[in-house]
This record gives structure tokens, sequence and C-alpha cells, in this order.
């Protein structure tokens, strides 16, 4: 199911709000988009996620298909907020939506990425992990051993999206170095943010 929202969801804001540490920036594949969603939401499982435009560039003609058919009419295409629920209709509103010219952000449930795509077809991904391992509990983040799920989809974010940039799929490639640079910069965000992290709680009253 795909439908209008009359205001912009918590998890955008949130997302606008506090952008995620681990990014990387893949140019457009619009030769290659229903490969590229298949890849990304299969390895990412998703529920429903949800789109608002920063920007429309051109009259969104895609967009506009993709609604008529399911009744869905809209005054204002240069500014909207939409909702996908499924898997199937997140691919069809995500495959419209960037074959666009159109600067959006989405953010999918459960939100284990985001997107932020601009007209110059270009999109940043963003990966939570290292906020994700810290503010699980309220100790140190070593304090609690990570459970075998948050492990395991872990490391398949780090070595899927590490694999997609060294080799250059459906992005510019980059060095083996500037990739490392960025993990190891993940993980000193992670370490000062748990440092940072236990007197704020403390002084939020956190428990």
């Amino acid at each position: 199911m795909i439908e209008l929202l009359t205001a912009v969801p918590s998890q955008i804001r949130q997302f606008r709000a506090n952008v995620w540490n681990f990014q990387a920036t893949l140019v457009t594949p619009r030769n290659a988009m229903k490969r590229f969603l298949a890849v990304v939401l299969g390895t990412f499982p998703v529920l429903e996620g949800s789109i608002t435009t920063n920007q429309v560039v051109f009259e969104p003609d895609h967009v506009v298909e993709l609604l008529n058919p399911r009744g869905i009419f809209h005054e204002n295409l240069w500014e909207f907020t939409m909702n996908a629920t499924g898997v199937e209709d997140v691919t069809a509103l995500l495959d419209a939506t960037l074959n666009d010219w159109i600067d959006f952000t989405f953010v999918p449930t459960p939100a284990s990425f985001a997107i932020y795509a601009d007209h110059d077809e270009y999109l940043i991904v963003f990966g939570s992990q290292a906020t994700a391992y810290v503010i699980r509990v309220r100790q140190h983040m070593w304090g609690l051993r990570p459970s075998l799920i948050l492990v395991l989809s872990s490391l398949a974010d780090v070595l899927i999206i590490s694999m997609m940039a060294i080799r250059g799929i459906a992005m510019t490639p980059l060095a083996i170095w500037v990739v490392v640079c960025e993990f190891a910069a993940a993980i000193v965000f992670g370490l000062v943010l748990d440092v940072v992290k236990i007197p704020i709680f403390a002084r939020l009253r956190i428990s």
C-alpha cells in the first residue's frame, strides 16, 4: 500500500536532526535500478518506508505514473511525503522517485539504513552501526554482550557496503585506505559517543 502523508514522519525528522555517522556516496544506477533496489532491500529487511521531498526539479512523471493507477491524486507534486508498506510497494516508490529529478530523504522501518538522494544523480546511504551499539545499553557498550543477530547484521552491513565501495558497484570506486579510514572514524565516533552518553543520560535521568 502507498499513501500520501500530511506530515513528515518522526523517523525522518530524527534522521535530519542527527545524521548517522557511516555513509557511502553512490551514483544513482538508473540503468540497473531494479537490480540495485533488489540488492539493498534484500540485504536490509524492510516492512515499510517513508519518503519526503526536499526539492522537485522537474515534474515527477514516474511518481505520477505510480500514483494514478492507485487512485492517488495530489495537487502539489512539487512537495510531498509518502509511505509505502511491504517490500513490493517500497521498491516501486523508490524506483519512481529515484528515476525522477527529486531531492528526497527515505527512511525505512526498521531504520537499519537511510537514503538521501539529489537530482545530480548521487545518493548517500547511511548506516547507524556505531550508534546502535552505544545507545542499546545505559552503561558502557562493552558492559553487555550484543546479540548474535545484531553482530551478524553489522558484519553484513559493513562487508556489503565496503565491497560495493571498493569494487565500484553502483558508485565510483573508492581506494581501500579510504574505506578503512571511514571504518576507523566510525569506531572512534562510537567510543567518544559512549563516553559522552553516560553523563548526558545521568543529567536527563535516563535509566
